[in-house]
């Protein structure tokens, strides 16, 4: 980073204290986070707000059962935590990169399953993505990998993936009592349905500084009833 642009950035994130000090506490490990050297995968850290990364470590027990859509940082983080966590990437080239990393720390506690995107059809417009670039393409049998555990088999599902909404809608039978789905970038338009399929549940709206961003963002968390 030359000089300049690290001046701007440093007014930004500046500019954001000051817009928002209640995340002062949260300021050093953003911080961090941004300096060269820092991403999801080399911190092994999940890609959502500071407050939901706090609330994963309460939450998380050593006898937990996880699944998430969208590996990364938070593969790693989560197979620390629990004692066995399923995750589905569509990017083949991150899921290799992802495998290896798994492999070379010797995790044998995770399963990551690649499911590509597929041509977008009048049967399965449903799992399309709202992103631009993936115009065209859905992710029928990327969502749909949750299908093969039995309901309930969960205490945690992590949807930071593609096509958010369809997730969601599948993943809650597969959540135990007590258990907990987490939405991030749940203040994005495109994500605003997830309140309707979880209407009967109270979000725990999480909103903040997030990691690697100079923006703040939100992820939302509900907690299936006991």
């Amino acid at each position: 980073m030359n000089p300049l642009s690290a001046t701007r950035k440093i007014l930004c994130m500046t500019g954001e204290l000051v817009q928002h000090p209640r995340e002062l506490p949260y300021a050093p490990r953003w911080f961090r986070s941004l300096l060269p050297g820092h991403s999801p995968l080399q911190d092994e850290t999940p890609w959502i707000t500071f407050r939901a990364i706090d609330w994963l470590d309460a939450f998380l027990k050593p006898d937990m059962n996880v699944f998430e859509y969208g590996a990364g940082g938070s593969t790693l983080y989560l197979a620390k935590r629990a004692r066995r966590v399923v995750s589905v990437e569509h990017d083949e080239g991150f899921h290799e990169l992802v495998s290896t990393l798994l492999a070379n720390r010797s995790v044998a506690n995770c399963e990551l399953m690649l499911h590509k995107a597929e041509p977008c059809n009048d049967l399965n417009r449903h799992f399309a993505s709202h992103q631009k670039k993936y115009q065209g393409l859905c992710f029928e049998s990327y969502v749909k990998a949750i299908d093969a555990y039995p309901d309930q088999s969960f205490d945690l599902v992590l949807v930071d993936g593609r096509a958010r909404m369809a997730c969601v809608e599948r993943a809650r039978s597969k959540l135990k009592p007590g258990g907990a789905l987490v939405l991030d970038n749940s203040d994005r338009p495109g994500y605003a349905h997830a309140r309707e399929l979880m209407n009967d549940i109270a979000p725990l709206d999480l909103a903040g500084f997030t990691p690697w961003n100079i923006e703040p963002s939100q992820t939302t968390v509900w907690r299936i009833p006991a």
